[in-house]
């Protein structure tokens, strides 16, 4: 089973005898501690809290920087590290830093008064993981800032002490209720703090290095191109859903769905496409108006779907019920093609579009001319499984697209969303040889090894 744990709230009063050079965290705040010649004895305190978490190791390097919230407390931030991840520790109390400003600042305020990160040693395979209070998180060997790690764990993690700790929802039957929701927060933050990451691919698994790798040869990379090049935050999230996009909806009972991928794209990529796709029709004002009403209303309560749905239902700007049956509670295929530009007349054009899939979404289409500045714009409600427009224009259109600005991630076919009246070669024609240039390298190689 791919799910996690799920429990109702309590309080917790927890002591924990351990040796002396013994450095410990946990959930709560440390309220007694004994201690003798060789032990000691440490209480931690919780109130209100779904679970209780602790670690303890004699390699851990503690640092404590104190922040102020949003309402003027402190809040303290506390590592525990690995002796050998020191160097950037101004690193992760940044991305700390960061993670609750965006979130007081957008979604409410944080729920507690202290919160302790701890880093996993590299032999654990424990990676990041969240409770109530303290969380885990993984540093790489070798991780340039380009490459957002630990930041993104670190920012994941404590979106969770929101969609998790303070509004527990049951992960077993609903787990994209916390993970698709701090998927998505996550990945505003670090558009906001840290741009838009770049490609890497990495060397005998650990070193990174900046640029796309098409083939490997017992981890050593053969074809590849050292570029450096951006990529949205969600592509990875549309990578797993173009590889798993019909087996699962977002509201199907988590533990029951039949694979680790299935699992993820349901409870992790779907949700957060469908919160990317929500922002392309309602802006990302109007989104963070209804996550921080669904975590105002429900802090320190367990939660259910309903509560979220109910949430975008009393949105007050538009009616999003559509919205709720064509991405959550359905399984739709979205595939809308623009299938010719023609002229009919000295300035009249027929636009042939189609839908190709079974989902149905508002659809705005734009015309391009070669003056360079007229843009042409078309709205279709996207129901007809197919339609032409005719229209009239003094310029000549050269060019179209459907949705222009990719509102509809959930689209499973963006290469069919455009159309050109003349075809262009050179751009295929440059790819190709270049290709044919790095397999011909790539045969002499393995013919010389022969």
């Amino acid at each position: 089973m791919n799910t996690e744990f799920y429990s109702d709230f309590s309080n917790y009063e927890v002591s924990i005898a351990l040796p002396d050079e013994y450095m410990i965290g946990a959930t709560g705040t440390i309220v007694n501690e004994k201690q003798n010649e060789t032990r000691k004895s440490v209480t931690f305190k919780a109130s209100n809290v779904i679970d209780f978490a602790w670690t303890a190791s004699t390699e851990f390097e503690r640092y404590v920087k104190s922040y102020k919230s949003i309402v003027g407390k402190e809040i303290e931030i506390e590592f525990l590290i690995q002796p050998e991840n020191d160097e950037i520790i101004d690193r992760k109390f940044s991305a700390a830093f960061n993670a609750i400003e965006f979130l007081e600042k957008n979604i409410g305020e944080f729920p507690y008064s202290k919160l302790t990160l701890v880093d996993a040693p590299r032999t654990s395979h424990v990676g990041g993981m969240e409770y109530p209070q303290i969380i885990t998180y993984y540093t790489p060997l070798y991780t340039p800032i380009e490459a957002q790690r630990p930041e993104s764990t670190v920012i994941h993690e404590i979106v969770h002490q929101y969609f998790y700790a303070a509004l527990s929802s049951n992960e077993v039957y609903e787990a994209w209720l916390d993970e698709g929701v701090t998927t998505y927060l996550e990945e505003k933050i670090l558009d906001e703090y840290y741009d838009k990451p770049e490609l890497m691919f990495r060397f005998i698994d650990y070193y990174p290095i900046l640029g796309i790798q098409f083939l490997q040869f017992y981890e050593i990379p053969i074809i590849y191109t050292l570029r450096s090049l951006k990529y949205e935050q969600y592509a990875y999230s549309l990578n797993r859903y173009y590889m798993n996009n019909d087996l699962g909806k977002i509201v199907d009972t988590s533990y029951q769905l039949p694979n680790r991928l299935s699992y993820g794209v349901s409870a992790y990529y779907k949700p957060n496409l469908f919160l990317h796709t929500l922002e392309g029709y309602i802006g990302t004002k109007g989104v963070f108006e209804i996550v921080s009403n669904y975590y105002r209303e429900n802090k320190l309560s367990l939660v259910t779907s309903a509560d979220f749905i109910d949430q975008l239902l009393a949105y007050e700007q538009t009616d999003l019920s559509w919205f709720i049956e064509s991405f959550i509670v359905n399984n739709k295929h979205y595939d809308y093609k623009l299938t010719s530009i023609r002229k009919s007349d000295e300035n009249k054009y027929k636009i042939f579009v189609e839908r190709l899939g079974d989902g149905v979404a508002p659809i705005e289409i734009s015309l391009y001319t070669y003056t360079g500045v007229d843009t042409l714009k078309l709205d279709w409600d996207g129901k007809e499984r197919w339609k032409e427009f005719e229209i009239e224009s003094q310029t000549e259109i050269y060019a179209g697209e459907i949705d222009p600005n990719r509102k509809n991630k959930f689209d499973v076919n963006f290469a069919n969303n455009s159309y050109v009246t003349e075809s262009k070669y050179w751009g295929s024609l440059s790819m190709a040889i270049r290709w044919f240039f790095w397999i011909q390298n790539a045969l002499l190689l393995f013919g010389s090894v022969g």
